[in-house]
């Protein structure tokens, strides 16, 4: 019997395919995804049981008090079929409890509603991960103490029935309103004490979001909590009772992930009695917004490592301290760094000497902003960071380092220069080149000079192409007469969204690069132009120069998203 490669893959590497074709659900290509594991369902039975097994991987609860209903859906599940009302709960692996109304969760009513129905009575054994959300905040009134405290105890009840449908959880993911109201103070710092404990219950793996009003009383309580492995919080409070937990799970902490950095951020790295605070096995530190934060001078900074086993730091905000305190003793275990630079942080960096040749030689990835679009500065103060991007790629460059990630460099002949003269960046992977504008002929520079590069970012300038002074229609034949293969490794080609290029222009790149580079099959467009740039490379392949090509080009015009 004949079997094709694709049937004789190993079924490792069939399971990732599968997941990928029939299961994506980026908004993207969710809707070609649907189709695809409508197909795969009627195939055979390992490739079916698969499909059906991702497919219901994800079951949602939904407490609607409006209805007097508990209704559940497979959110994975191909809208063209009609889902299993209830699945197998051996392949539930996330189950999502949300309460419609939050006044239902006050008043007990959700609590009825939810323990009268069958669901509710359902052990998903094979579930991990638990996220429990409270979504609309409509109806909140005044409740008298007797109506506080049986709030609370109705809030203790759902939190224990939600939890005990779950007995092998090991995360769970909490996301509600920090409402404050005169009349439910107390309903709610009771809900959240009692629900957050309930439901963190042997769990080491924590995600804690609360959105809405600035007030309200401790909703986390660190006692007793000492061996989280994975927090990760998101409030726009001022974040104490946060860092008291973070300070508690101190040595079992893996990653830890900030989406607002605390007004106070001392107390991550220092305890009440200003005692040093070592994260002896974090090895993600994440930091995504820090408003009103910078250049802090923390009570001590000599000599100590808060952060010894740091593998990635990512800061996608200004860096929030006045020394090295984060990237102090730790840069020979440190792979992935991400860092906007600014006036402030060169400042701090000369006096810190972090960034020293010959440091962070196991860097795999670095990520280098330029952050001067937030503050005024010279021109020369933003050629040294220009300058500092490229002398820290340099140092770091060794064989490990294969992601470089920078944005917002101003000088383009001095990025390009840097670029195709740099022997120790010529084992690149990946380019990323946010607000870097550059013109065919250099991104074909850029290829000869990287080639091993697998994927290229960049935004493409409106010059018209041109390379060795040839022009289309004649530049595609010229490319590949004299200059294929370029780029025998790049796979995946994205055009920034500050392209100055028409959309026909990006889809003549494309083509003209799919055309030299062998393994080149994805090409996207990072704008609001996906629609245009896919009808562009089908109307170019119509017609000559592209028409006597549209053999290799047609994967292209298949592959865009």
């Amino acid at each position: 019997m004949y079997i094709s490669h694709f049937q004789s893959l190993p079924w490792v590497l069939m399971k990732s395919i599968l997941e990928y074709v029939a299961c994506d659900q980026s908004s993207a290509q969710q809707s070609s995804a649907q189709v695809t594991a409508v197909a795969l369902l009627s195939t055979c039975h390992s490739w079916r049981a698969f499909v059906i097994s991702s497919l219901c991987s994800e079951y949602n609860i939904s407490i609607d008090r409006s209805y007097n209903a508990v209704t559940a859906t497979l959110p994975r599940w191909p809208k063209q079929m009609r889902a299993p009302s209830l699945p197998s709960t051996g392949l539930v692996k996330k189950l999502r409890v949300s309460v419609v109304q939050w006044c239902s969760v006050i008043n007990g009513s959700a609590l009825e509603i939810f323990a009268c129905s069958e669901l509710s009575k359902t052990k998903f054994l094979a579930a991990h991960t638990l996220a429990v959300s409270v979504v609309d905040v409509a109806g909140i009134i005044n409740c008298s103490t007797e109506e506080v405290d049986r709030a609370i105890e109705f809030t203790k009840d759902l939190s224990r029935l939600i939890r005990s449908m779950v007995p092998g959880v090991r995360q769970v993911d909490i996301s509600w309103p920090n409402l404050y109201h005169v009349g439910l103070k107390k309903a709610l710092l009771g809900f959240m004490n009692n629900a957050t404990g309930l439901l963190y219950t042997g769990v080491r793996r924590v995600s804690f979001t609360e959105y809405g009003g600035l007030e309200l009383p401790s909703t986390i309580q660190p006692s007793g909590q000492t061996d989280i492995t994975h927090l990760s919080f998101r409030s726009s409070l001022s974040a104490s009772r946060f860092t008291g937990l973070a300070r508690a799970c101190s040595r079992s902490l893996v990653e830890l992930v900030i989406h607002e950095f605390p007004k106070d951020p001392t107390g991550l790295l220092y305890d009440e009695n200003n005692t040093s605070v070592v994260y002896s096995s974090l090895q993600k530190l994440y930091i995504a917004q820090a408003i009103g934060i910078q250049g802090l001078v923390l009570p001590k900074t000599q000599n100590v490592t808060h952060f010894p086993r740091l593998r990635s730091l990512e800061i996608n905000c200004q860096y929030p301290f006045g020394d090295d305190v984060l990237l102090r003793n730790n840069a020979d275990t440190i792979e992935h760094i991400c860092i906007p630079l600014d006036r402030e942080f060169m400042h701090m960096n000369a006096k810190s000497n972090i960034f020293t040749p010959d440091k962070f030689k196991h860097l795999r990835s670095i990520k280098l902003l330029n952050y001067y679009g937030a503050q005024e500065m010279s021109q020369d103060d933003i050629d040294s960071i220009d300058r500092f991007v490229f002398s820290v790629s340099r140092s770091a460059a060794g064989k490990n380092l294969q992601i470089v990630r920078w944005g917002g460099l101003s000088d383009r002949k001095r990025l390009l220069y840097g670029l195709t003269h740099n022997q120790k960046l010529s084992n690149l992977r990946t380019v990323e080149l946010s607000q870097s504008i550059f013109d065919f002929s250099e991104i074909i520079a850029i290829l000869k000079a990287i080639p091993y590069l697998q994927r290229l970012w960049f935004s493409l300038d409106n010059n018209k192409h041109s390379v060795d002074g040839v022009v289309i229609p004649k530049l595609p034949s010229h490319l590949v007469k004299t200059h294929f293969p370029v780029g025998k490794h790049l796979n995946s080609v994205t055009f920034d969204k500050e392209s100055k290029a028409s959309v026909k222009q990006m889809a003549e790149a494309a083509m003209m690069l799919v055309l030299v580079s062998p393994s080149l099959v994805l090409s996207s467009v990072y704008t609001g132009k996906y629609t245009g740039f896919y009808s562009a490379i089908g109307c170019a392949m119509a017609k000559d120069p592209f028409k006597k090509f549209a053999h290799r080009l047609c994967p292209l015009a298949n592959a865009c998203y």
